[in-house]
């Protein structure tokens, strides 16, 4: 009994151990998981810096598995510590442990894909390729953008009733973004959808492992009794936003704003199970509102209404140094600057052990300094456009 008791043990150990393989070949190919260190030095400091340096490179023999066969990799010496930095887009700190001279990390690092397919001069191999492309065609993520008295709103829940609708819905294949600090970050507030991030929607759509993208802005006019919401569909081919379809939503039974915007989620599934892109939209029949239904009972609440933000567009940019202690330092530092709506876009140049080299474009120079203060932030200059980033004092 105790020998047939440790056999199913054996076996389960090794199912799970083909799972989690089979998961990791499944998983985006320029994302390395379960990348653990375990470092001992003169101090918990030292030990920590020599742990995310060894971290770096072992993530990237993991990576390169991905592209070269056996026989290449022999063939193929590694590149220097530096050059791995600077092929990082960014790294999840998953778990860590440190005591006086020891340290224990487990990362997560996402690679630049162009700088690495560039580096390797192609693209990944055949059975990770094939993988990715099977799990992630099937999905799509969608930003449910709300619109009333021509001013945008997608992340703000109680200024966004249409991305609340969504979240009710659990639509299958279809991904609707957390809205989490990283999401606010790389997809803006914009009062045009031609302005989007095209930079900061790839990286949405990397994080998400889902490779298409559909805008649905639904306009709700509440002066109108016709027709007081229409669905805009855009889609993306990877350079601009095109608008490829525009449903108009029957009342029917909604009495409110939210029921009649439920009542709009299953109709744009079902016109995104069609050849939406084409531009063929499904029949859909208005109904005149009556007097018992009209748009004033639709409307928005007060505090729904959002107030456009009003930025001068300033192409700046600035090369800012962070250093930082803990692992835990720089992803706190992360989420801050994630949060600076002044921040048009932010990329990592390189990340080492204990300091990052960012490149910041930024709409405003005088509204990033005072949210970076406020922040408790300081920029000392070293040259042209060049600052070291610290905590004040």
């Amino acid at each position: 009994m105790r020998l047939f008791f440790l056999f199913s043990l054996f076996v389960m150990i090794i199912m799970g151990a083909g799972h989690r393989a089979v998961a990791q070949s499944m998983d985006n190919p320029y994302i390395v998981r379960d990348v653990t260190v375990d470092m001992v030095s003169e101090s918990a400091v030292r030990a920590r810096e020599k742990a995310f340096a060894q971290a770096q490179m072992k993530a990237f023999e993991m990576l390169r598995t991905r592209f070269l066969n056996e026989a290449e990799r022999e063939g193929k010496p590694l590149p220097s510590p530096d050059r791995v930095a600077g092929m990082v887009q960014d790294f999840e700190l998953v778990s860590e442990q440190t005591s006086r001279r020891r340290y224990i990390g487990t990362y997560v690092f996402r690679f630049k894909e162009g700088v690495v397919r560039n580096y390797f001069g192609r693209e990944p191999l055949p059975e990770f390729q094939n993988a990715t492309i099977a799990q992630t065609d099937p999905r799509i993520v969608l930003l449910p953008f709300f619109q009333q008295d021509q001013t945008l709103s997608l992340w703000a829940r109680d200024k966004n009733p249409w991305l609340s609708a969504w979240r009710e819905s659990s639509s299958q294949g279809i991904v609707i973004p957390k809205g989490d600090s990283s999401d606010i970050f790389d997809v803006r507030e914009v009062q045009d959808v031609s302005k989007i991030n095209t930079a900061g929607l790839k990286r949405l759509l990397a994080r998400y492992d889902v490779r298409d993208v559909v805008v649905a802005v639904a306009k709700f006019d509440r002066a109108s009794v016709q027709t007081p919401l229409h669905i805009d569909l855009y889609h993306y081919d990877g350079k601009i936003f095109t608008l490829a379809q525009t449903l108009q939503i029957p009342v029917g039974d909604a009495r409110r704003l939210g029921d009649l915007l439920k009542t709009a989620v299953p109709k744009v599934e079902e016109a995104l199970q069609t050849n939406w892109k084409s531009g063929s939209s499904p029949d859909t029949t208005q109904k005149t509102l009556t007097e018992d239904k009209s748009s004033e009972t639709l409307s928005v609440d007060e505090q729904n209404t959002m107030p456009a933000q009003t930025y001068q567009a300033q192409d700046g940019q600035a090369t800012l140094n962070v250093r930082f202690a803990t692992m835990n330092d720089w992803l706190v530092t992360r989420r801050a600057l994630n949060e600076i709506p002044a921040i048009r876009n932010l990329k990592i140049t390189a990340l080492r052990g204990n300091e990052a080299i960012l490149t910041v474009s930024y709409s405003d120079w005088a509204s990033l300094q005072s949210a970076l203060a406020a922040r408790g932030f300081t920029l000392i200059p070293l040259g042209d456009n060049v600052y070291n980033l610290g905590r004040g004092r």
